[in-house]
């Protein structure tokens, strides 16, 4: 039985590697999510042309980022410094890190995990082949299978890494800290957040030494994301958005500034202010609810960590569609046992819902989506696929809420 679940897994992945490569091949996917990959590209160029990111400018990518940028220009640039090259050397190197992720999920026995990574893989489309949330997705999942192999140190070098990729990692150092704490002791836990601490800043300090770039600048890349507005696919705008149609009035005015397509500033309530930290308040409240109520630790509550980023997925002013990857690359990491119950099953298929919906918004109507927004008149298909694509996400919360308070109210 064991073999036939790891074939199944190999065959699956292969399948849905094979086919989210052939997507990102259609103008109907890479016409809207290659734009990026030009910024990446003239990131590595930079600093092989320079040997220093000193006179970089305008930056909005973190340290981690463009260390990956450069270390996949380095061979590529050795063919050839086009995009083209470049943009082959970055779909190689996600594929990898599919493969790698896929790997750690059969070291930590979830291989059956796999087979339903890669119905999630083709829901999604080929998006995260487009981008660098692999390379973080990766460290986390990498973080949480040493921390079960009991090398708590390494665990928290590796997490500081990928929050260097991308911040949102930092979410769960909160909940693995207080493990540490119920498991060992406090001790224990102030032990590991200065390690994470003090690799955390210890990779800025070479970062900053070795590619000569001025703290200034790299802090200019962390605030960014705070100048935009609320995204245009969040599920913020969704709520506004239905607002203005129950309202009868036309939707609100879209800007595109920050490297997104988003809702006017100047018609956001109550401000951007708001939009940028209310996050906050409810990951504080339903981490602090678990603390309490949680008496008994056996191991990492994979459930509550599903839980964790999709509250922020919620409440954050932006939702990219790979953004939704840090989601579903949890969940092959919860138990056969609880993803062949009735209500795992039914979220799965909420899931793949909710993932196939965005998709069609972005990118395969995105541009028709945009015209919808600049004429601010509701599109029947577009406009009610982005509000039930929002809508599963807030189900998909309270489900999983009463599901993980219902499991520990012991």
């Amino acid at each position: 039985m064991i073999v036939v679940v790891k074939l199944a897994a190999i065959f699956s992945l292969t399948i849905a590697i094979i086919y989210i490569y052939l997507q990102s091949l259609s103008p109907a996917f890479y016409m809207h999510m290659s734009t990026d990959i030009f910024v990446f590209h003239d990131r590595a160029l930079y600093f092989w042309e320079h040997m220093n990111l000193t006179q970089l400018g305008h930056n909005e990518y973190q340290p981690g980022a463009i260390i990956f940028f450069i270390l996949l220009g380095g061979p590529a640039f050795m063919i050839d410094n086009t995009l083209e090259t470049f943009k082959a050397a970055l779909l190689i190197a996600n594929i990898i890190l599919i493969i790698s992720t896929s790997f750690l999920f059969y070291k930590m026995q979830k291989t059956a995990g796999v087979i339903l990574l890669s119905v999630l893989l083709i829901s999604l489309g080929p998006i995260l082949l487009f981008r660098f949330d692999l390379l973080v997705i990766f460290l986390l999942t990498l973080a949480f299978y040493l921390w079960e192999k009991g090398k708590f140190e390494i665990a928290m070098a590796v997490l500081s890494f990928g929050v260097l990729v991308k911040v949102y990692p930092i979410l769960f150092l909160p909940y693995l800290l207080w493990l540490a704490f119920k498991k060992h002791k406090l001790s224990n836990a102030i032990y590991l957040f200065s390690i994470f601490l003090s690799t955390l800043i210890s990779y800025f300090l070479l970062y900053t030494i070795i590619f000569q770039i001025s703290f200034k600048d790299t802090f200019i890349s962390y605030n960014f994301h705070n100048l935009k507005s609320v995204a245009t696919e969040s599920v913020w705008a969704s709520l506004i958005y239905f607002s203005h149609i129950i309202r009868g009035i036309p939707l609100p005015a879209m800007e595109s500034d920050y490297g997104i397509n988003a809702i006017s500033r100047l018609e956001i309530f109550p401000s951007l202010t708001f939009y940028n930290y209310f996050w906050i308040v409810p990951m504080a409240i339903l981490n602090l609810l678990y603390f309490i109520k949680k008496k008994t630790v056996h191991g990492i509550d994979y459930q509550f960590l599903i839980l964790n980023i999709l509250v922020f997925l919620i409440f954050s002013k932006v939702l990219s569609n790979q953004y939704l990857g840090w989601f579903l690359f949890l969940l092959p990491l919860l138990s056969m046992k609880e993803l062949l119950k009735k209500t795992w099953i039914i979220n799965i298929f909420l899931v793949t819902l909710t993932t196939i919906l965005h998709t069609f918004i972005y990118p395969l109507n995105y541009s028709e989506w945009l015209g919808v927004l600049n004429k601010k008149q509701p599109d029947f298909l577009l406009t009610w696929s982005m509000l039930i694509s929002s809508f599963i996400l807030l189900v998909l919360a309270v489900r999983i809420t009463f599901d993980v308070f219902k499991e520990n109210s012991d």
